[in-house]
């Protein structure tokens, strides 16, 4: 059997995309969790994973999980640890990742980390603060920095305000261009890596599935769902509004709202472009499947997601 591959955040949306792609290849899987009797870690330990327990704050613990592996997958989750614990967990990885010496490592940044320094997106920084130890780590490395993930938009908030109010709701205007990303996309490029390591060995790539507005993904979801949908832009000042309420009440960690996607906002509504920058035609190179707005819509079970968030839902009709 081939070497495995690490894959932190395993129990949530990259992590989790990341270990089923590579399952689904036939490659040998540790994931790392503090909670291997989790469903989540269950799931993935039913597919084939093997389920490390594991803790991103032991550096001792993430050696173990390292030894004789050929990869590591890290992304790092901002909103429950904060600031200097994603640092901290995102070094501990790679220093782990070195002491066992690895042979590549896969990153998971953001997109923008490298041009909004100072803007106060204290989770975009952080990210930088990982690229540029990694960088300096004599790792052989490959860094995607994807932009904003269609699964946002799947996410239990969005999709209770999307059936209770007939509307795809977002602080951006509807009748701009904003580049999108599904994350099994992502979860293809990071596979691919592992398998070329030499050819992206270097890589920092800002990743992207489609540019599209999002009064056109709200078409896209109706089309998809059978569902009356509209586009509804959320002022900033009522978005910040909200992320205070959000943060007041304890929530950021659930639901990955929290004060610096004000100014990431910001900066996003900024530029005529949404300010993201990936490449579409290069990623494609690396991946020629990327989803359209409209291929990643009809992937999805809304009617099941209606069940579990709406509390009446009827085909056809919004709730």
């Amino acid at each position: 059997m081939d070497r495995p591959i690490v894959v932190s955040g395993a129990t949530g949306l990259q992590g989790g995309a990341v270990a089923r792609r590579l399952l689904a290849e036939g490659r040998s899987v540790r994931i790392l969790t503090r909670h291997p009797n989790s469903e989540r870690a269950r799931s993935l330990s039913a597919q084939g994973a093997a389920a490390i327990q594991a803790d991103l704050q032991d550096l001792a613990s993430l050696r173990e999980a390292c030894r004789g592996a050929y990869g590591v997958f890290s992304v790092q989750d901002f909103w429950e640890h904060g600031y200097e614990r994603e640092i901290r967990q995102g070094l501990n990885l790679i220093e782990a990742a070195r002491a066992e010496t690895i042979e590549h490592f896969v990153y998971a940044s953001v997109g923008g980390a490298g041009r909004t320094q100072d803007l106060g997106i204290t989770h975009f920084d952080t990210k930088a603060v990982i690229e540029a130890e990694l960088k300096r780590s004599g790792l052989q490395w490959t860094i995607y920095r994807p932009v904003t993930f269609l699964e946002n938009f799947t996410m239990e908030g969005p999709l209770q305000r999307m059936f209770r109010t007939g509307a795809v709701s977002f602080p951006f205007p509807g009748d701009r261009p904003f580049q999108l990303l599904a994350v099994d996309d992502e979860a293809a490029l990071v596979a691919a890596a592992f398998q070329r390591p030499a050819a992206f060995a270097g890589l920092e790539l800002e990743i992207a599935s489609d540019r599209r507005r999002l009064d056109e993904l709200a078409a896209a979801i109706a089309t998809a769902s059978g569902m009356n949908l509209t586009f509804q832009e959320v002022p900033i000042e009522a978005f910040s509004a909200f992320v205070a309420r959000t943060t007041d009440a304890g929530l950021t960690a659930k639901t990955k709202i929290g004060p610096s996607l004000v100014p990431q906002l910001t900066w996003n509504r900024a530029s005529a472009t949404g300010g993201w920058n990936a490449d579409l035609a290069r990623v494609r190179l690396l991946h020629s499947k990327l989803r359209t707005v409209e291929q990643w819509a009809r992937s999805i079970d809304w009617a099941a997601l209606a069940v579990q968030h709406s509390p009446v839902f009827e085909k056809g009709r919004s709730a």
